[in-house]
């Protein structure tokens, strides 16, 4: 159905976690040899950190890249927009495929974030002009749900693909309000 890529990225360098398998009880961090080798799938599937009850299949690739093919869309939205994602001491930055993609590329040029709208006045909070809102900013990926069915808060929140290359855009301007 949908497929996305991860980068595994090294977080600067903290406190060892006493959390983290690789740490031992006076907090030192044993050596990666030392530890039985787990699969990649099977550490994410481990930590249940996706929460996923959707099927994917995950392919190793090179340059610290993982491609990771979901059965069902549900899967896909979940780990694409419920992020930030950490397994022991590494960030994954997730984004869609796309068919420029290169392994060779070590800088994250489209990230997902999500944006929030607030002040928006009511008659805003249509899931087509959210979307005409979101596609003005960047790719659309996904609208918080419970703008549309208005169950909570009263600000609108979308996930939007941007590019980190080019200048963020901080003000949306609607019928010249901004």
């Amino acid at each position: 159905v949908a497929r996305v890529t991860i980068k595994v990225r090294r977080k600067t360098e903290l406190p060892p976690d006493s959390n983290d398998p690789r740490v031992d009880g006076d907090g030192r961090k044993v050596l990666e040899d030392s530890l039985p080798k787990m699969s990649y799938k099977h550490s994410l599937m481990v930590t249940l950190l996706w929460k996923t009850n959707s099927p994917f299949q995950l392919m190793d690739l090179e340059n610290d890249y993982f491609l990771v093919r979901f059965s069902e869309e549900d899967g896909y939205n979940n780990v694409l927009t419920n992020g930030s994602w950490v397994i022991f001491g590494q960030y994954l930055t997730v984004r869609p495929w796309s068919s420029d993609f290169s392994m060779n590329q070590d800088e994250v040029r489209v990230q997902v974030v999500w944006v929030r709208l607030p002040g928006l006045s009511e008659n805003y909070y249509s899931s087509c002009i959210l979307k005409a809102i979101g596609k003005a900013i960047g790719s659309m990926v996904r609208i918080n749900e419970n703008i549309v069915s208005a169950t909570r808060g009263r600000f609108a929140r979308l996930a939007i693909c941007v590019d980190l290359r080019k200048p963020l855009i901080s003000k949306v301007r609607i019928n010249g309000h901004l």
